[in-house]
């Protein structure tokens, strides 16, 4: 953690470098191997903590299965034999991409704003309540069920920008929309926690 972010930045420098295909190979797969590692144990984390009551619990489970299913997908891509024609194949590049973008990096996010931004909320209303005057909870400013329905939201998002490939001219659409109403409703929810805090700011002031 500490080594961050040279770590990363010496590991995509390596894949600019001009390697062999074997070395780019092994160096892929390695990568992969690494991140499958890490998302696995990251699962086995995930699992033992038994925080199902937590909103965003789910995110979090479906940001580890993203990271894990993307680095096995990446390792079976590296090894399959191009001259072999397979739908399946062909499906790869998307499947990667949209595990990595949306599984790995939308959900985490997601899930970090339903909590953080209620935290902050909370923290600056008790710096600013008089003493003897009682402060909303994080569970009142932001009701854990609308982080629940977003969550949900954005899992079936990415379920159906994964079945995309099978039916495009479909799942673009119910893919696309929902994905957008996913973000729209963490946005909404934002904006309603902001509005909670202007209101109790009120009352005090």
């Amino acid at each position: 953690h500490k080594h961050l972010p040279w770590d990363l930045w010496l590991g995509l420098l390596m894949l600019f470098l001009p390697l062999s295909d074997t070395l780019l190979k092994i160096l892929i797969s390695a990568l992969a191997l690494f991140v499958a590692v890490l998302a696995i144990a990251s699962l086995r984390a995930i699992l033992k903590a038994k925080r199902s009551f937590d909103p965003a619990w789910n995110l979090w489970l479906g940001c580890a299965l993203s990271w894990a299913s993307a680095a096995i997908l990446l390792l079976i891509q590296t090894h399959s034999d191009p001259n072999l024609s397979s739908d399946l194949l062909s499906f790869l590049p998307w499947w990667i991409g949209v595990l990595c973008l949306v599984g790995g990096a939308v959900m985490p996010v997601n899930a970090m704003l339903g909590k953080i931004i209620p935290f902050l909320i909370f923290l600056h209303l008790r710096r600013q309540t008089p003493m003897g005057k009682r402060v909303p909870s994080m569970q009142v400013i932001l009701p854990p069920q609308r982080l629940r329905w977003q969550a949900y939201s954005l899992i079936l998002s990415l379920l159906c920008l994964l079945l995309l490939p099978v039916a495009p001219l479909f799942f673009k659409y119910l893919g696309g929309v929902t994905f957008a109403l996913s973000q729209a409703l963490i946005a909404i929810l934002m904006l309603m926690s902001l509005a909670r805090y202007r209101r109790e700011l009120g009352k005090v002031l």
